[in-house]
């Protein structure tokens, strides 16, 4: 359930959202009554009995050619943020920057970047980085992963800050399809390649067809 606010205001005798703000929440009939809600617990999990976290989502659009866009979820449970995502967009014809912060209470605070450029009707390409800030929020009685001993992503690999990462992408327009080329490098977990399949009429459905990674290798391990 949720609740939707819009202004809208008239540019070029069309009509935009200059501001567009949703709230919402899950209210879970059945889940665990004790415990950390599902995001921390991890895929399978049933979530939290009653309401879940707030959800919400802003979007200002004040000319144009600029966009800002927020999202984050509350734990009112447990009175902290679980996630805040902010990006700042300037676009034009055929070609988009944008500059953000990622930050996941039991992951990593990142700054991001991203860069879009059209090359045709049938190609485009995108480059997204990644650079940390800080690592997990794991210490003290406020975090759940402690409370309930639960690894986080920043245990499992030693406490440390969480890497930088460069996506570059090359997509195909199929029509009805759009297909990815992909290859994600992150610093000491190796590079990734990927193609993913993906219907225009539902993007967030993906079909991954083939990933292969290429793990950087060890010291003294002969190849």
């Amino acid at each position: 359930m949720g609740l939707e606010n819009q202004i809208q205001t008239r540019r070029n005798d069309q009509v935009v959202d200059l501001l567009r703000v949703l709230v919402s929440t899950n209210f879970g009939l059945k889940g665990t009554t004790v415990g950390p809600p599902a995001q921390i617990i991890g895929p399978g999990a049933t979530g939290r009995r009653g309401f879940n976290p707030y959800d919400s989502q802003l979007d200002f659009n004040p000319t144009n050619w600029l966009t800002f866009h927020n999202d984050n979820e509350y734990d009112f449970h447990e009175g902290h943020w679980d996630t805040e995502n902010f990006d700042a967009e300037v676009h034009g014809e055929g070609w988009a920057f944008s500059l953000g912060n990622r930050y996941t209470r039991t992951e990593s605070d990142q700054i991001t970047d991203e860069f879009d450029y059209t090359i045709n009707p049938k190609w485009k390409f995108k480059v997204y980085n990644t650079f940390p800030l800080t690592q997990a929020t794991n210490t003290g009685n406020s975090s759940l992963a402690d409370i309930y001993a639960i690894p986080t992503a920043a245990n499992m690999i030693g406490n440390s800050t969480s890497s930088r990462e460069n996506l570059f992408v090359l997509t195909r327009d199929l029509h009805e399809w759009e297909m990815d080329l992909s290859i994600d490098k992150q610093e000491g977990q190796g590079t990734t390649f990927f193609i993913m399949f993906r219907l225009k009429a539902s993007p967030d459905m993906k079909f991954n067809l083939l990933q292969s990674s290429f793990q950087p290798s060890k010291p003294g391990a002969q190849n």
